[in-house]
């Protein structure tokens, strides 16, 4: 299975130049093996227009996916969309704010 460690180092320029469109693409390729975490951060991508166009709707498809596999944050992402509708919040969620890149000491830039 993919990692999503790739996808993030592009994502966030972390040892690599930052290339949101790499990062699309790896992240694409790992979801298209149900990697959660890649759907995930392939949905922060769709909502935010980075690498791919913005597509909002795709983005939520991508995190519902992830949040069946168990994602946390996906899961709390989707939460916080779905707000009663006489809900006192007025934040908009957004998935970069729940964009977490835990990687490997090897995989991180010096």
């Amino acid at each position: 299975m993919r990692s999503k460690a790739p996808g993030c180092c592009h994502y966030l320029g972390l040892g690599v130049v930052k290339n949101h469109a790499r990062s699309a693409e790896l992240f694409a390729a790992a979801a298209s093996q149900q990697h959660a975490d890649a759907l995930h951060y392939l949905g922060v991508c769709y909502q935010t227009g980075n690498g791919v166009k913005k597509d909002e709707e795709k983005a939520n498809e991508l995190f519902a996916q992830a949040a069946e596999l168990g994602h946390t944050n996906s899961i709390i992402l989707l939460d916080s969309v779905n707000l009663p509708a006489n809900s006192q919040s007025t934040a908009r969620p957004c998935a970069l704010a729940v964009l977490c890149c835990f990687l490997p000491d090897d995989a991180r830039a010096d």
